[in-house]
């Protein structure tokens, strides 16, 4: 922290003194933090991300930039829905500054709720709170992919019910988004 520890204990202290909590469990082998002090940690990391966040808008706007909105997104739509749609957004509101945050999609609903991100591109309608208006943009169909040895192969369309008993492969989450379940209750 390029600061001697004195300075460092005077000011841990105040703190602690300030929040009327401790902040710090310490012994002779080490210093951890206490359950408060990890609750002040996070909400300071979080005004600070958003501290950064003013910097960069301000800098923008000085720069010319008319607005600013930062996109959580999940990963999967890197491949193909966000190279075709992003060419027309920044077309059609060229002084706008994007910004993309990596989300998996139950991050997305508590980023959208916290205004750490603007706008949310889910993979699929969530039954996320009525505060937290959805549109669908974009649709694709659902392919199966099934071994060339399958007895469904040779036909160019099936029902999603000849699939029932099926095993499926989903790419994996981090936490459960329900399209899992959606694809899987279709068939």
């Amino acid at each position: 922290m390029h600061i001697s520890q004195p300075p460092l204990s005077l000011s841990i202290r105040q703190l602690e003194e300030e929040l009327g909590t401790q902040q710090f469990t310490r012994t002779r082998q080490s210093v951890e933090l206490t359950r408060s002090g990890l609750a002040f940690l996070e909400r300071a990391q979080l005004i600070l991300s958003q501290l950064s966040e003013a910097v960069a808008v301000t800098r923008a706007v000085s720069r010319r930039m008319l607005d600013h909105i930062v996109v959580g997104f999940n990963p999967t739509l890197s491949y193909d829905v966000l190279p075709r749609i992003m060419p027309r957004f920044c077309a059609r509101f060229p002084d706008v500054s994007v910004r993309f945050e990596e989300l998996a999609t139950a991050e997305q609903e508590s980023a959208l709720l916290q205004k750490r991100v603007d706008v949310a591109l889910f993979l699929a309608p969530t039954d996320a709170r009525r505060s937290i208006r959805q549109e669908i943009f974009h649709q694709e169909r659902l392919v199966a992919a099934l071994p060339d040895s399958h007895a469904l192969v040779p036909k160019k369309e099936i029902d999603l019910r000849q699939l029932k008993h099926e095993a499926f492969i989903f790419l994996p989450s981090r936490q459960q988004t329900g399209y899992q379940a959606r694809v899987l209750y279709a068939c």
